[in-house]
């Protein structure tokens, strides 16, 4: 009769544990640097889209209900802000006034 020892497959079992748990940790490491790329791209094409504003007619501005100064605060923001959000806020709340 032969016996088989299972200590060798708890080690191997141990070890493939263990490749496994950091291979899931790397990779989540890199999954969330990657979202943060993206958001990032995100966030300076908004900005890009939005910077089209700045400069433009006072017509253009009063026909949006802004003024030119909201324009160029909100172009100042941080990037991480989302400068068309809070004109629209601005907006609304002159909209309101009225």
């Amino acid at each position: 009769m032969t016996c088989i020892d299972n200590q060798n497959f708890d080690i191997v079992d141990q070890r493939r544990n263990i490749l496994q748990r950091s291979w899931l940790g790397i990779s989540a490491y890199f999954k969330t640097f990657l979202a943060a790329r993206v958001a990032r791209a995100k966030q300076r094409r908004n900005r890009a889209a939005f910077m089209n504003l700045v400069g433009q007619e006072s017509w253009l501005y009063d026909d949006i209900g802004i003024r030119e100064s909201d324009v160029y605060w909100a172009s100042r923001l941080p990037i991480e802000v989302n400068a068309a959000r809070e004109l629209e806020k601005i907006r609304l709340s002159n909209r309101k006034n009225l």
